[in-house]
């Protein structure tokens, strides 16, 4: 059996020198973190030819390991509290049955109690696409895996992820997702309510950001085509366009392609600010 790859991070301890779960799965083209209260690291091994999760805390013996075809998914029970008490400010994921209200995060009008998540580490081989849904907890951190992320991140989950080939990733609520770099053909990211995204470097061949409500959208790289829509008091930040540029804004939200080549090479743009 592989070692365990050791996990540093500055807001969350990964320790599993004493785990409730270890079991060793045969290697798959995507690993789906679906629902789960548990900060969770991803790790990318080099040579390896198997998927590896291993678990510790609330929970961990629980855990819920299915495979379907080339998909293996990930799930464990949660803790609920008290029921719905619609007072304060609400957000509401349109059709999902969850629902956010003064932080505390409700799914199907029942309180999730998050204040003991587990910790988990899944070894996966490099290029390896991870999907994550419902993980919360501090953080999912993502790194040396270096292939495609899907996120559909609801209520409070955050995702932290080195390297990406593509990425399509969803925030709904008030989670976030960062990344370092972003390399491939494709980069699509929509923040419905107050979330946020960070792409810091990097080049893609098409960049989609969509943001409605308060939220905030940031790509510091090079995207050769650019689709960028604001409605509300939300924001886009794109470094470079080289390619085709098109942006759509309603509200008093904002749009800045603080680098816009588009005129330069002879295709159609439009203002860079607005």
């Amino acid at each position: 059996m592989s070692a365990i790859v050791p996990v540093s991070d500055p807001d969350v301890k990964f320790d599993f020198t004493d785990v409730d779960f270890d079991t060793t799965y045969p290697a798959l083209t995507t690993v789906i973190l679906s629902t789960m209260c548990a900060n969770v690291a991803v790790m990318g091994v080099q040579g390896l030819n198997n998927v590896r999760v291993i678990a510790r805390g609330n929970h961990a013996s629980e855990l819920d390991v299915q495979t379907r075809g080339s998909e293996m998914k990930i799930t464990s029970p949660l803790d609920y509290g008290q029921p719905m008490n619609m007072g304060g400010n609400v957000h509401i994921s349109g059709g999902s049955g969850i629902n956010t209200i003064n932080g505390v995060l409700y799914m199907n009008g029942r309180a999730v109690d998050t204040s003991d998540p587990m910790m988990m580490l899944v070894m996966v081989p490099v290029g390896t696409t991870i999907k994550v849904g419902i993980v919360l907890g501090v953080k999912v951190v993502i790194r040396d895996v270096q292939g495609e992320l899907e996120a559909k991140l609801q209520g409070v989950t955050n995702v932290e992820v080195d390297y990406v080939t593509s990425a399509d990733v969803h925030v709904s609520g008030s989670g976030s997702f960062k990344c370092q770099t972003a390399e491939g053909d494709s980069l699509s990211v929509k923040i419905s309510g107050m979330g946020s995204s960070t792409v810091q470097s990097g080049k893609v061949t098409n960049f989609h950001a969509q943001v409605s409500g308060m939220g905030g959208i940031s790509f510091g790289g090079e995207a050769v085509n650019a689709s960028l829509s604001v409605s509300g008091m939300g924001s886009i930040s794109l470094y470079t366009c080289t390619g085709t540029l098109r942006k759509d804004k309603s509200g008093m939200g904002s749009i800045n392609v603080m680098n816009d080549q588009t005129q330069r090479a002879g295709k159609s743009s439009s203002f860079s600010e607005w």
